[in-house]
């Protein structure tokens, strides 16, 4: 089972399903070093847990009885913004799962899936969520400086809104790399280079 360094703050895992079987197994596949996972037995308990914490990585069946995977996603992202959801689905819902990943699901799993699968998945995920850390607390950095980087941090944020919408670790990564340089401009990544890019899977 993978583990990955973290730093201070662990990563928090959400997996709500209403089959005990798949809860398990998707405890077993995604618990690693370094993470705290919580398990929700059905949308509703898991939407109760979103109330309480903010969670970095959720992963939730897509068609659970009372509330489903969708607000499940809904209130994921409302909480945390930077909260990565993936969908576990079955090939018949696998549309719906992709006009949710348009509106900033990070990606999805299809039933039956195996165990590396659904762990390279979440190891993406969380990731992806430590860049945005990064990305973020570099902004915050910034923010204390001179306003002659004002540029720079506004790009950075584009730069999160804009990973969130094609599920691209890798540029998140870049523009973390040029905020160090103190100039996100250095990057010329343009919106078409963007918006070629295939959602991260």
């Amino acid at each position: 089972m993978e583990s990955m360094t973290v730093g201070i703050c662990p990563l928090t895992v959400l997996i709500a399903d209403d089959e005990r079987a798949s809860r398990d197994v998707l405890q077993k596949a995604v618990s690693a070093a370094g993470r705290s996972v919580e398990i929700a037995k059905d949308g509703d308990e898991a939407v109760a847990l979103l109330e309480r914490d903010a969670f970095d990585v959720v992963i939730t069946d897509l068609n659970m009885p009372g509330v489903g995977g969708l607000e499940v996603f809904r209130h994921a992202i409302r909480v945390n913004p930077l909260a990565q959801v993936v969908f576990i689905t079955g090939y018949g819902s696998i549309e719906m799962v992709m006009g949710a990943i348009q509106d900033g699901a990070y990606d999805f799993v299809a039933k039956p899936f195996k165990l590396a699968e659904i762990q390279l998945v979440v190891r993406n995920a969380c990731e992806k969520v430590m860049l945005l850390r990064e990305v973020q607390a570099l902004r915050g950095e910034k923010s204390g400086a001179d306003g002659k980087d004002s540029g720079a941090r506004d790009s950075i944020v584009s730069a999160s809104t804009v990973a969130r919408a094609v599920g691209n670790a890798a540029l998140v990564r870049e523009y973390a790399r040029a905020a160090r340089r103190g100039s996100a401009d250095a990057m010329g990544v343009g919106g078409e280079q963007v918006g070629s890019g295939e959602a991260e899977s």
